[in-house]
Formats: C-alpha cells, sequence, structure tokens
C-alpha cells in the first residue's frame, strides 16, 4: 500500500536524504536532481484561460494540493509541449498533441459556460466531475469530435509527467530509481522513509 503524503517540508527532507545517498547512481541522481529543482516559467502554448481550466482539472484529478503546486504538472505539460516531447505517436484520428489539448480544454470551458453559464475553473467540484466523466467517455458534446481522444490523452500525461517527480515517487514509496546496487539490494526504504528495512 502507498505511503501516505505527509507534511510537505518531512517529504522533502526524506527525497533530499535519497538524492545524496549512494542508493543512485550519478546518472539517475542527475535526472532526478534536475527534476526536483525544475521551475516553470509562464505558459508558452497555453493561454491564460486554457491554463486555467488545466489547473482546474489537475485539481480534480490529482488530490495532493501540496504537491501540485511544487511538481506543477501544468507548467510541466505545457514545457513539454512546447518542446515537443510526447510519446511519439498519436492516433490517426487525432490533431497533434499541441492542438489537441488546446481544442480539449477550449470546448471543456466551452461546455461549462453553456451548460452552466460559468468558466469551467468556477463550477462546482461536483459539475467538473459531471464534465470530466463526459470528457472521460469521449463525448462530443463535451471535447467535440476532433478531441475526442482528448481526456486519454491528457491523463496519460499528466499520470507520467507527475509520477516521474522524485517528490511524487518517494511519497508513494517508490523505490524502483534505486540502481546503485542492483535489484538485489534492498534498503532504499531506510533512506526515504526511515523503516528499519536493513540494505
Amino acid at each position: 500500500m502507498a505511503a501516505p503524503v505527509t507534511a510537505l517540508g518531512d517529504l522533502v527532507a526524506r527525497t533530499e536524504r535519497l538524492l545524496t545517498s549512494d542508493r543512485l547512481t550519478e546518472a539517475t541522481r542527475a535526472v532526478l536532481r534536475a527534476r526536483m529543482d525544475q521551475r516553470y516559467g509562464p505558459p508558452q502554448l497555453f493561454d491564460e484561460a486554457q491554463m486555467q481550466t488545466l489547473r482546474a482539472v489537475i485539481a480534480r484529478l490529482i488530490p495532493a494540493a501540496e504537491l501540485v503546486d511544487v511538481v506543477d504538472p501544468a507548467g510541466a505539460l505545457d514545457a513539454a509541449l512546447v518542446q515537443d516531447e510526447g510519446d511519439g505517436w498519436r492516433y490517426a484520428d487525432a490533431p497533434p498533441d499541441q492542438r489537441l489539448h488546446a481544442i480539449g480544454l477550449d470546448a471543456l470551458n466551452a461546455t461549462a459556460l453553456f451548460r452552466f453559464g460559468s468558466s469551467f475553473s468556477d463550477l462546482s467540484p461536483k459539475r467538473q466531475d459531471d464534465l470530466l466523466s463526459l470528457a472521460a467517455a469521449g463525448d462530443p458534446a463535451t471535447v467535440g469530435v476532433e478531441a475526442g481522444r482528448w481526456f486519454e490523452e491528457l491523463l496519460c500525461a499528466l499520470v507520467e509527467l507527475y509520477y516521474a517527480h522524485p517528490l511524487v515517487q518517494v511519497s508513494i514509496g517508490y523505490d524502483g530509481m534505486a540502481d546503485a546496487r542492483g535489484v538485489q539490494a534492498v534498503g532504499l526504504a531506510e533512506v526515504a522513509h526511515e523503516s528499519s528495512l536493513g540494505g
């Protein structure tokens, strides 16, 4: 079972102990350190309304508000799309990722305005969840025919970007990044979680 997210300061301290431990190879340490230190500037692809909608969607999908604020998956997605760092493929009936996400966010917000007279970000959590359920089902009335694959692509991208961050990995007890001693060695939990496991 995943370890609960504790106070952010404690989580940061545990992650820092991991990053300075001998459990990681230098190459892995450099990648995780870069992710830990990454901060995103103003969005380059999404406009203000799209970014506001995206952040509201993320707040419904990822309930760990403190971690979301630090990891900033919305900023990470914007940066990844600008740099064309996708997964290298797309559905034949979907537009390129940059266009797909912009269309999906615009359509979700437009649907909120049409149905409830308010932007998606200003809706109640219940109404946001109702619209996201329709989007997840690919409802053309919610996300538009062209963006029928949007929610699936968004969810995959957010999962990848969020769980790649070392703070999130430590918060759920993931130890797959401990590559310095091979799979026979145990004991990362001792560094990251201060448990009684030896290593």
